[in-house]
């Protein structure tokens, strides 16, 4: 099989030139034929097949005269077996056209230098609008399938442009004599796809368009036979336009228009389509082109997204045709689309509330993003949806900005992107930098804390466990997906879990994880603690440097942390504010409070409130005052669970699997505690960065120590852990526990303290 040929074009306003010759090509001495002679030719560009409800110009769309005019033009000859006839012939010096007759834009006459020849079989390709007088040789295309392998290779959206002209492809067969080959019908290598949009649905608003699957390279081939895939599937073989500036739409009748011109691309259904509403990137080889819309639907405080995907195609007489899903050669597509409701049993529509989590996971370099509603922040207990209506618009005053980060430019302010009439915010990482970030939501520009409406953790990471998807699950069993792998338990937990969902391999916020316990010289192990969560909570507080560990006392000290700028934010002071009956860290920057509460802790995310007194809760100091719903135990997520979506904090029992050798006392101490040596006994006092616990040889559990309480300080980092459940217990919260020589599945904690969380899957 003969390797393809690709021939890079490069692109500026369309398919720009790699060369031009300004004559004809002498006749060379010819290859497999006799003396070459002037042949009279009359080439007729053909009018585009027409796929519509009714085709209307647009804008950025050419002229008939333009797309059919014909600038330059190759004549390649071949005889019945395949082989080249002398050179390829060149020139750019075409006629004027001439007015076309039936079925035809326009006619050209003129002469070309080919062999004569009596074989029937014997063939002439004509290739026009490349624009390169280098571009075949008898060499490249000696023979008929090295023509039909090579393409001109796209490397950015294809816009043709007057004086460009579109690349046609047309074939004479049969004896070439001196008589005229008349009427070769010259067929455009491109589709021309009009998109007519507008929407009859009151509150829905459209946010982007663009075309996606568009093949990749314009082949000299003849056309496809039906059902068959072309081109090739392959890495590289498709790919998407930009997204379309709504502003620069065209108009016609009150429908925004657009218009694209593409390759073939023909793909064939490989699974039955019986309804057009069934016409979805699943029932093809995922390669199929078509046009995706997205907007946004405001229903009172509610705000969803939709988006469909309109595969492009030939439904036939009656749209009936519904499981074509070819773009041919040569056809001018027209697709009308009126947005008259949010359908979610047409398959092409995905419809979904944009992420109401507090968190999201979003990889590093631009790769993804994550849309949250700012409707969230009316959980806030300060602010109704009155207030938060009035808020909205185009002269909003709402600000969104980095409140902090755990590396320098996890994120930039430009990655924060908030649209103040529809109530979203959108935050990428531009960057590649790995790490946690969270980003805040003020009423106005002065971007204080204590003003704060809301905030969200991002959390950037190549981990993708999503991935694995919900489904039955063997117990004990680790599953790989990108960046990492997902885990599940024993019994217990499948049990307690249900539906054999899965466990993160790593605590949330973690940058890093690890499957056996980490060697004892592994100075990133800290990377792996993950944040820490008072109860209750849904912000974060940075973890431990683990490069800082007090070796016999286990104390330790917050990682830098950086603003939006990139400077450091220094540790805040420990404030006594014996009149509210409690102490207040402020991680970062120390501020007066006025209350205690739901209402404060959402104003002032970077604020580690502390409570020495019963029931140690940062909610209140009043027992009865204490909120056991918070993280919605055995309920719906919580709207202030701190995981991301399709992810939850842990039901309690999650760990009761979990157990230690009691049979095999080292020293005192247990051997499924690690000094980061597996087998190594636990020395007491030895606080290390590397220990913690390791389950069934998969699972590991850093000790990464807990934030107390009673002052808000680091405390026995290097030599115990935790893992929050979401259930209450009296005043406490159950959690997972573990040291050098203890381990508890359900151990009561106060909801003061700040330690660790591993989510869950969790289905909506």
């Amino acid at each position: 099989m003969k390797k393809i040929r690709n021939l890079l074009i490069a692109l500026a306003a369309g398919m720009a030139a790699v060369s031009c010759v300004k004559s004809e090509r002498l006749p060379e001495p010819p290859r497999g034929g006799g003396e070459r002679t002037a042949v009279p030719v009359s080439l007729a560009p053909v009018q585009m097949t027409a796929v519509s409800d009714g085709f209307t110009k647009a804008a950025g769309e050419l002229t008939t005269a333009e797309d059919a005019r014909i600038y330059d033009l190759w004549a390649i000859q071949y005889d019945g077996s395949g082989n080249i006839v002398g050179v390829p012939y060149y020139t750019d010096q075409m006629p004027a056209a001439t007015a076309g007759s039936a079925g035809v834009d326009s006619t050209y006459g003129m002469t070309v230098m080919l062999s004569l020849s009596t074989d029937a079989a014997g063939k002439v390709y004509f290739i026009a609008n490349t624009h390169s007088g280098a571009l075949f040789t008898e060499d490249n295309v000696a023979q008929e399938a090295d023509l039909k392998a090579m393409s001109q290779t796209l490397t950015g959206e294809y816009k043709p442009a007057a004086g460009t002209g579109i690349p046609m492809v047309g074939l004479y067969t049969g004896a070439v004599n001196s008589l005229s080959l008349a009427d070769v019908e010259m067929k455009r290598l491109a589709a021309k796809i009009l998109l007519r949009y507008k929407s009859s649905l009151p509150g829905f608003e459209f946010k982007s368009v663009r075309l996606i699957n568009a093949s990749s390279g314009m082949y000299y081939a003849p056309e496809p036979a039906a059902g068959t895939d072309f081109p090739a599937a392959a890495d590289d073989s498709h790919f998407d336009y930009p997204a379309e500036d709504l502003t620069q739409a065209g108009d016609d009748a009150g429908y925004k228009t657009f218009v694209w011109y593409v390759p073939e691309n023909c793909r064939k259904a490989v699974a039955p389509v019986l309804a057009a509403g069934d016409r979805t990137l699943a029932k093809t080889d995922g390669k199929a082109t078509c046009i995706e819309i997205t907007g946004v639907l405001r229903e009172g405080d509610r705000c969803r997204k939709g988006t469909l995907r309109v595969l492009l195609g030939d439904l036939g007489a009656g749209g009936t045709g519904y499981d074509n899903f070819d773009v041919r050669r040569n056809t001018a597509y027209t697709f009308t689309v009126d947005m008259k409701g949010l359908n979610e049993g047409d398959y092409r529509l995905t419809v979904e509330d944009y992420d109401m989590s507090n968190s999201a996971m979003i990889q590093p370099g631009g790769a993804d993003s994550v849309v949250f509603d700012i409707r969230k922040c009316l959980h806030n207990g300060f602010i109704t949806a009155d207030g938060l209506k009035g808020m909205l618009g185009a002269s909003s005053t709402l600000t969104a900005d980095i409140l902090w980060q755990d590396a320098q430019n996890v994120l930039t302010t430009a990655d924060v992107q908030l649209d103040k009439v529809n109530g979203l915010l959108t935050v990428k990482s531009s960057n590649a930098t790995v790490g946690n970030a969270v980003v805040a939501l003020y009423p106005n520009a002065n971007k204080k804390q204590g003003e704060i409406l809301w905030s969200w953790h991002i959390w950037v990471t190549d981990y993708q466990p999503g991935e694995a998807g919900v489904s039955t699950r063997a117990a004990n069993t680790a599953y790989p997906v990108t960046g990492g792998e997902v885990h599940t338990y024993g019994a217990e937990f499948q049990k307690t879990n249900g539906l054999g969902r899965v466990i993160m391999d790593r605590n949330l916020g973690a940058t890093k994880a690890y499957y056996a316990a980490p060697a004892a010289n592994d100075a990133t192990a800290d990377q792996c603690f993950g944040m820490f969560y008072q109860w209750g909570r849904k912000d974060p507080f940075p973890r431990a440097d683990g490069t800082s560990i007090n070796a016999t006392s286990g104390a330790g000290t917050t990682i830098s942390i950086y603003g939006a700028d990139g400077s450091v934010l220094a540790e805040g002071a420990k404030d006594d504010e014996a009149a509210l009956g409690y102490k207040r860290v402020a991680v970062a920057t120390a501020l007066a409070g006025q209350v205690n509460g739901l209402s404060y802790a959402t104003k002032n995310p970077l604020t580690f409130i502390c409570n020495s007194t019963a029931p140690m809760d940062w909610y209140t100091d009043v027992a009865v005052n204490q909120n056991n719903d918070l993280w919605g135990d055995k309920a719906p997520k919580s709207p202030y669970d701190p995981c991301p979506k399709g992810w939850r904090v842990p039901f309690d029992g999650i760990w009761k699997d979990f157990t230690r050798d009691e049979a095999t006392p080292q020293n005192g101490t247990f051997p499924y505690y690690s000094d980061g040596i597996v087998g190594e006994t636990y020395t007491a006092g030895a606080y290390r960065v590397t220990n913690g616990r390791i389950y069934n040889n998969q699972a590991w559990y850093p000790a990464a120590g807990f934030r107390n309480n009673s002052q808000g300080l680091l405390v026995n980092v290097g030599h115990e852990g935790s893992t929050r459940s979401s259930m209450a217990s009296g005043t406490g919260g159950l959690r997972l526990y573990y040291s050098a020589n203890a381990l508890n599945p359900s151990l009561s904690s106060n909801r003061g303290h700040g330690l660790q969380v591993r989510c869950i899957q969790y289905v909506e």
